[in-house]
């Protein structure tokens, strides 16, 4: 009975610490949210950061409106590795050390593959937007401003455009469900492991434990019929 509860526990302790991590996500960090918090970072040497080389985003760094951006110059050009030439591949840095990619929030929302892999910042170095290029002189310039507006002001131009970014994932969600991975037996192998070498160093105690008090025995016997005889 005392060996059944043995493997009970040690099964159940074994099982819920598995559950466990496998529930937790592992991002106890906190996440960098502003622009002071990359720069402290860097200065740390605890991040890097880059961009596409010799785009927009990277002149917005080579005329500094501050201190900050020329410390985040700075470490895009300590590393000539920290530019990149296609957004994926600053998302994939992203994933494989500490690394903050800069660039445009929509463009980089359309590559993102798997949605939860990634944090966007809370802060921004510019505010940008799109335009609708007209010919000289269009005489419904005023109308087409006032329809934008409207349009933006009422949230359908966010509501398409997340829309577009929810069809292009879920073309992705059968590459995203193959990284999901079920609990198996064979994650709590580390469980039976230990629990067979107790089962392993109890049994050889026990035998040890009885070949000595054979032994005892023995001895206590011969010493028995010595004094015996002697008598």
């Amino acid at each position: 009975m005392g060996t059944w509860w043995v493997f009970v526990v040690t099964i159940i302790a074994a099982y819920s610490g598995t559950l466990t991590s496998f529930m937790t996500n592992p991002g106890t960090q906190e996440p960098v949210d502003t622009i002071i918090e990359l720069v402290d970072a860097i200065q740390a040497g605890e991040y890097s950061c880059g961009t596409i080389k010799d785009s927009s985003d990277h002149d917005l760094f080579k005329n500094p409106h501050s201190e900050a951006f020329s410390v985040i110059l700075k470490s895009m050009e300590s590393d000539p590795d920290n530019f990149v030439k296609r957004d994926k591949e600053g998302l994939a840095k992203c994933l494989k050390k500490k690394y903050a990619y800069i660039a445009g929030q929509l463009t980089v929302e359309a590559d993102i593959e798997h949605v939860r892999k990634f944090r966007f910042a809370k802060d921004n170095f510019q505010i940008s937007g799109y335009g609708m290029a007209q010919q000289k002189g269009f005489y419904f310039r005023t109308a087409f401003d006032k329809i934008i507006l409207r349009l933006r002001q009422s949230g359908l131009v966010d509501k398409w455009i997340q829309e577009a970014l929810e069809r292009v994932r879920r073309n992705d969600d059968s590459s995203e469900e193959s990284l999901k991975r079920s609990l198996k037996l064979t994650d709590l192998q580390g469980a039976f492991y230990v629990l067979f070498i107790g089962h392993g160093l109890s049994l050889a105690a026990f035998f040890t434990e009885k070949l000595h008090r054979r032994c005892l025995k023995k001895k206590n016997f011969k010493h028995l019929e010595m004094h015996i005889f002697v008598d």
